[in-house]
């Protein structure tokens, strides 16, 4: 049976001697383990390139597929792409022709972009509404819940301040790992089809749309490099020992808090119970999407469920049971959600803001610098 919003709420209100007090919502997905799977490349200080794998206390070694801080930009990225059909509001800015959101910038909300953009002619930290956000520790969080919601579930911080400044913790957490591998070896080689020799040099363009050039007044200023460096030339086969692993269990794990969203307030008890019901609603949705629609984390990394079916499991303080949800009924149960805390006076806004002088120049700078980084 699935889950309804009057349970949902019960699950998520301040608790109570004798009532059923919600603890948590966790979902396992176990994955088909044929083939090779590619984990994320990691890069030390001394550009070293690894897995983050680690060794069990019997021997047994995972590598870790997505990290929840991944898994938060995806769960993102599902709800910023409903978020017309969720009603969901956003905090925004465009510049240079790049739109800038609250669900794409890194720190959220609290991103040193928004730091420096204007909100009706005020520096945006300095506004009425700023202010409200970027408070270092709201007993309230009826601002964060109107204008930025995903800072609630996957938190934020303002870590240009430190200590001093917001700091809201994540209450979801979804990660992937893989257990029980073994290393493969990657290849890596190319059959330049011009033949072109090692012994010759070409320049790096100055710009990067061309690559490469042999005329000195065209060169980004620096010595000339072999043909490989740009891309041509012949690369001899080599192996390495980055070329993936297989895996006897691989598994995603999502766990949604309700004790810590009981740490949020929104101004009474009713307003309590409705706002927590929205937030854990928008994380099923977020969760259901995302197992429905496939995973695929990056090349080399297909993940397919071994079940049809996505089961959560509802913690509460009188025990578990089964919630079998599918995103539709999560989508119907998030829109009921929104809707109860509408009637309560809590609804969301969104917000356009414009780029200070400085953010505006900053970017501009950077434009005349050529690229940010150069990977070769």
């Amino acid at each position: 049976m699935q889950v309804s919003y009057e349970e949902l709420l019960e699950a998520c209100l301040d608790y109570q001697p004798g009532r059923a007090t919600g603890r948590s919502i966790r979902t396992t997905i176990r994955f088909n383990t044929d083939g090779v799977v590619r984990p994320p490349i990691y890069v030390e200080k001394d550009k070293t390139r690894i897995y983050a794998v680690e060794r069990r206390g019997d021997g047994a070694v995972s590598a870790q597929l997505d990290s929840p801080a991944s898994q938060a930009n995806r769960f993102e990225a599902i709800l910023r792409a409903f978020r017309e059909i969720l009603g969901l509001p956003v905090i925004w800015l465009e510049i240079d022709g790049k739109v800038i959101d609250n669900f794409t910038a890194p720190h959220r909300v609290f991103d040193s972009i928004f730091r420096r953009a204007v909100l009706d002619g005020v520096d945006f930290p300095k506004s009425k509404i700023g202010q409200m956000l970027w408070a270092p520790r709201p007993k309230d969080m009826s601002a964060l819940f109107r204008y930025c919601p995903n800072v609630l579930l996957f938190g934020g911080w303002d870590s240009l301040a430190k200590w001093s400044g917001a700091r809201i913790a994540k209450v979801v957490e979804s990660y992937v790992t893989a257990h029980h591998i073994e290393r493969c070896c990657g290849t890596a080689s190319r059959l330049d089809p011009l033949g072109l020799g090692r012994d010759l040099r070409v320049y790096r363009h100055r710009e990067p749309a061309l690559g490469w050039t042999l005329q000195p007044t065209e060169a980004r200023g620096e010595s000339p490099v072999e043909p490989a460096k740009v891309v041509l030339g012949n690369i001899p086969p080599s192996l390495n020992e980055l070329g993936g692993v297989r895996a006897q269990e691989i598994i995603q794990t999502t766990i949604i808090s309700l004790t810590a969203l009981r740490q949020y307030s929104f101004g009474s008890p009713e307003r309590n119970g409705a706002a927590r019901a929205v937030l854990t609603a928008l994380a099923l949705f977020a969760a259901a999407v995302q197992f429905e629609s496939g995973g695929w984390l990056r090349s080399g990394c297909q993940l397919d469920p071994l079940d049809s079916e996505l089961l959560f499991q509802l913690t509460t303080s009188t025990g578990t049971r089964a919630l079998p949800l599918s995103a539709e009924q999560a989508l119907t149960l998030t829109q009921t959600a929104t809707a109860a805390t509408r009637r309560l006076g809590l609804e969301w806004e969104s917000l356009q803001l414009e780029p200070s002088e400085d953010l505006i120049e900053l970017v501009r700078r950077n434009g005349q610098n050529g690229d940010p980084e150069d990977e070769n």
